[in-house]
Protein backbone atom coordinates (compact mmCIF):
# COMPACT_ATOMS: atom_id res chain seq x y z
CA UNK A 1 0.00 0.00 0.00
CA UNK A 2 1.53 3.32 -1.07
CA UNK A 3 -0.06 5.59 1.52
CA UNK A 4 0.40 3.94 4.88
CA UNK A 5 -0.52 5.62 8.13
CA UNK A 6 2.44 7.03 9.95
CA UNK A 7 0.60 9.25 12.42
CA UNK A 8 -2.83 8.45 13.77
CA UNK A 9 -3.35 11.79 15.52
CA UNK A 10 -3.18 14.20 12.59
CA UNK A 11 -5.72 16.70 13.91
CA UNK A 12 -5.51 16.24 17.66
CA UNK A 13 -8.17 18.82 18.55
CA UNK A 14 -10.85 17.26 16.34
CA UNK A 15 -9.93 13.69 17.18
CA UNK A 16 -9.87 14.50 20.91
CA UNK A 17 -13.32 16.16 20.76
CA UNK A 18 -14.70 13.23 18.76
CA UNK A 19 -13.28 10.70 21.24
CA UNK A 20 -14.56 12.66 24.24
CA UNK A 21 -18.02 12.80 22.70
CA UNK A 22 -18.07 9.02 22.28
CA UNK A 23 -16.74 8.48 25.81
CA UNK A 24 -19.43 10.83 27.14
CA UNK A 25 -22.09 8.75 25.38
CA UNK A 26 -20.66 5.57 26.87
CA UNK A 27 -20.62 7.08 30.36
CA UNK A 28 -24.25 8.15 30.01
CA UNK A 29 -25.12 4.64 28.88
CA UNK A 30 -23.20 3.20 31.84
CA UNK A 31 -25.06 5.43 34.28
CA UNK A 32 -28.41 4.50 32.79
CA UNK A 33 -27.62 0.77 32.94
CA UNK A 34 -26.15 0.98 36.47
CA UNK A 35 -29.04 2.99 37.89
CA UNK A 36 -31.61 0.82 36.11
CA UNK A 37 -29.94 -2.33 37.37
CA UNK A 38 -29.77 -1.04 40.91
CA UNK A 39 -33.41 0.04 41.01
CA UNK A 40 -34.64 -3.11 39.24
CA UNK A 41 -32.45 -5.77 40.87
CA UNK A 42 -32.21 -4.48 44.45
CA UNK A 43 -35.98 -4.51 45.15
CA UNK A 44 -36.35 -7.96 43.58
CA UNK A 45 -33.46 -9.35 45.62
CA UNK A 46 -34.69 -7.85 48.86
CA UNK A 47 -38.33 -9.03 48.37
CA UNK A 48 -37.65 -12.43 46.86
CA UNK A 49 -35.03 -13.45 49.35
CA UNK A 50 -36.53 -11.55 52.28
CA UNK A 51 -35.62 -14.08 54.91
CA UNK A 52 -32.73 -15.80 53.12
CA UNK A 53 -30.66 -12.75 52.22
CA UNK A 54 -29.85 -9.77 54.37
CA UNK A 55 -29.90 -6.18 53.26
CA UNK A 56 -26.12 -6.19 53.53
CA UNK A 57 -25.91 -9.17 51.13
CA UNK A 58 -28.34 -7.49 48.70
CA UNK A 59 -26.19 -4.35 48.78
CA UNK A 60 -23.09 -6.48 48.15
CA UNK A 61 -24.71 -8.09 45.08
CA UNK A 62 -25.81 -4.68 43.75
CA UNK A 63 -22.33 -3.27 44.40
CA UNK A 64 -20.72 -6.20 42.55
CA UNK A 65 -23.06 -5.69 39.61
CA UNK A 66 -22.22 -1.99 39.44
CA UNK A 67 -18.50 -2.78 39.77
CA UNK A 68 -18.83 -5.34 36.95
CA UNK A 69 -20.59 -2.73 34.78
CA UNK A 70 -17.87 -0.22 35.60
CA UNK A 71 -15.09 -2.62 34.54
CA UNK A 72 -16.97 -3.47 31.35
CA UNK A 73 -17.50 0.22 30.67
CA UNK A 74 -13.81 1.04 31.16
CA UNK A 75 -12.81 -1.75 28.77
CA UNK A 76 -15.42 -0.52 26.30
CA UNK A 77 -14.16 3.08 26.66
CA UNK A 78 -10.61 2.00 25.82
CA UNK A 79 -11.85 -0.02 22.86
CA UNK A 80 -14.02 2.88 21.70
CA UNK A 81 -11.16 5.36 22.10
CA UNK A 82 -8.94 3.25 19.84
CA UNK A 83 -11.71 2.86 17.26
CA UNK A 84 -12.55 6.58 17.45
CA UNK A 85 -8.95 7.52 16.71
CA UNK A 86 -8.74 5.03 13.83
CA UNK A 87 -12.07 6.11 12.33
CA UNK A 88 -11.50 9.83 12.80
CA UNK A 89 -8.12 9.40 11.12
CA UNK A 90 -9.94 8.18 8.02
CA UNK A 91 -11.86 11.45 8.00
CA UNK A 92 -9.25 13.91 9.26
CA UNK A 93 -6.47 12.60 7.00
CA UNK A 94 -8.37 13.36 3.77
CA UNK A 95 -9.57 16.72 5.12
CA UNK A 96 -5.95 17.67 5.81
CA UNK A 97 -4.98 16.56 2.30
CA UNK A 98 -7.81 18.65 0.80
CA UNK A 99 -6.65 21.67 2.81
CA UNK A 100 -3.05 21.27 1.64
CA UNK A 101 -4.30 20.85 -1.91
CA UNK A 102 -6.32 24.08 -1.78
CA UNK A 103 -3.23 25.90 -0.47
CA UNK A 104 -1.17 24.64 -3.43
CA UNK A 105 -3.91 25.64 -5.86
CA UNK A 106 -3.90 29.16 -4.40
CA UNK A 107 -0.19 29.24 -5.27
CA UNK A 108 -1.03 28.31 -8.88
CA UNK A 109 -0.06 24.63 -8.91
CA UNK A 110 -2.83 22.82 -10.81
CA UNK A 111 -0.82 19.69 -11.56
CA UNK A 112 -1.46 18.17 -8.16
CA UNK A 113 -3.69 15.18 -7.55
CA UNK A 114 -5.27 13.79 -4.40
CA UNK A 115 -4.25 10.27 -3.44
CA UNK A 116 -6.16 8.73 -0.54
CA UNK A 117 -5.60 5.48 1.27
CA UNK A 118 -7.83 2.54 0.44
CA UNK A 119 -10.15 2.86 3.45
CA UNK A 120 -10.21 6.67 3.73
CA UNK A 121 -13.49 8.52 3.52
CA UNK A 122 -14.26 11.02 0.70
CA UNK A 123 -12.79 8.91 -2.13
CA UNK A 124 -15.58 9.99 -4.49
CA UNK A 125 -14.92 13.65 -3.66
CA UNK A 126 -11.19 13.13 -4.26
CA UNK A 127 -11.89 11.55 -7.66
CA UNK A 128 -14.18 14.43 -8.64
CA UNK A 129 -11.61 17.00 -7.53
CA UNK A 130 -8.88 15.22 -9.50
CA UNK A 131 -11.07 15.36 -12.62
CA UNK A 132 -11.69 19.06 -11.97
CA UNK A 133 -7.96 19.76 -11.60
CA UNK A 134 -7.20 17.92 -14.85
CA UNK A 135 -9.80 20.09 -16.61
CA UNK A 136 -8.45 23.29 -15.05
CA UNK A 137 -4.89 22.33 -15.94
CA UNK A 138 -5.89 21.59 -19.56
CA UNK A 139 -7.86 24.84 -19.78
CA UNK A 140 -4.85 26.79 -18.48
CA UNK A 141 -2.62 25.12 -21.07
CA UNK A 142 -5.07 26.14 -23.81
CA UNK A 143 -5.22 29.70 -22.47
CA UNK A 144 -1.41 29.88 -22.38
CA UNK A 145 -1.26 28.61 -25.98
CA UNK A 146 -3.82 31.22 -27.07
CA UNK A 147 -1.90 33.97 -25.26
CA UNK A 148 1.37 32.83 -26.88
CA UNK A 149 -0.31 32.78 -30.30
CA UNK A 150 -1.70 36.30 -29.74
CA UNK A 151 1.75 37.49 -28.58
CA UNK A 152 3.37 36.11 -31.75
CA UNK A 153 0.71 37.72 -33.94
CA UNK A 154 1.16 41.02 -32.10
CA UNK A 155 4.93 40.85 -32.67
CA UNK A 156 4.31 40.09 -36.33
CA UNK A 157 1.91 43.02 -36.62
CA UNK A 158 4.42 45.23 -34.83
CA UNK A 159 7.14 44.11 -37.24
CA UNK A 160 4.83 44.83 -40.19
CA UNK A 161 3.97 48.26 -38.82
CA UNK A 162 7.66 49.01 -38.29
CA UNK A 163 8.45 47.87 -41.85
CA UNK A 164 5.67 50.05 -43.22
CA UNK A 165 6.93 53.00 -41.17
CA UNK A 166 10.45 52.44 -42.43
CA UNK A 167 9.25 52.12 -46.03
CA UNK A 168 7.12 55.23 -45.72
CA UNK A 169 10.06 57.15 -44.16
CA UNK A 170 12.34 55.94 -46.96
CA UNK A 171 9.75 57.00 -49.54
CA UNK A 172 9.53 60.38 -47.84
CA UNK A 173 13.32 60.77 -47.86
CA UNK A 174 13.40 59.66 -51.50
CA UNK A 175 10.83 62.30 -52.43
CA UNK A 176 12.75 64.95 -50.56
CA UNK A 177 15.94 64.00 -52.34
CA UNK A 178 14.36 64.00 -55.75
Amino acid sequence: MAYRRRKYLVNKAYQFRYSLFLIFLIMVLFLIVAISTYYLVYPILSKQFLGAITEKQANAVATRLIFFYLIETLIFIIFTLILAILFSHRVVGPVNRFTALVDRIKEGDYSIRIHLREHDEFKKLADSLNELFIKIENDFKKIKEIIEDIRKKAEHIEDEVLKENIISKLDEIKRELS
